[in-house]
């Protein structure tokens, strides 16, 4: 059940994730996102995030980051693909719960890095365009212009 409301300001809030991870959880593949807080999530409706790609390209040149990506997602991009994506929000993304990392059980777990916590991903919605955003740290609220045009 999606209401408008949940993607309005300052009700929806946003994360960022680096590339490739981002991509592979906007396709489905990666059904979690680590991270060192816990946030409460409503158990019966869930929490609607804005998924924000980071413009660091990072992952891409470390061998170890990407050879675990490669073993679970083969097709991955060699690079990143579409560039002008980088710094944008790009989709929304249904938090089911969070947990404690010894409760996560995925393969993506602790790529890049283990996390205390893990958002568990239960639905992926891809926007049309993508809207250029800065960016904070940990979660943050999604400017009011950027919610007009997610709405």
């Amino acid at each position: 059940d999606i209401r408008r409301s949940q993607f309005s300001h300052p009700r929806l809030k946003a994360i960022t994730i680096q590339q490739p991870l981002a991509d592979a959880t906007l396709l489905g593949l990666r059904k979690i996102e680590g991270r060192n807080y816990n946030v409460k999530v409503p158990t019966s409706e869930g929490l609607w995030l804005a998924l924000h790609i980071g413009r660091s390209q990072d992952h891409f040149t470390n061998y170890q980051v990407m050879n675990r990506v490669r073993q679970l997602w083969p097709e991955c991009p060699l690079v990143p693909f579409g560039r002008k994506r980088m710094g944008c929000i790009v989709g929304l993304i249904h938090i089911r719960a969070c947990v404690p990392s010894h409760m996560c059980t995925s393969t993506w777990r602790d790529i890049p890095l283990p996390s205390s916590y893990y958002f568990e991903i239960d639905q992926v919605l891809p926007l049309p365009i993508a809207i250029h955003h800065r960016h904070s740290f940990r979660m943050w609220t999604v400017e009011e212009s950027a919610c007009k045009q997610i709405q």
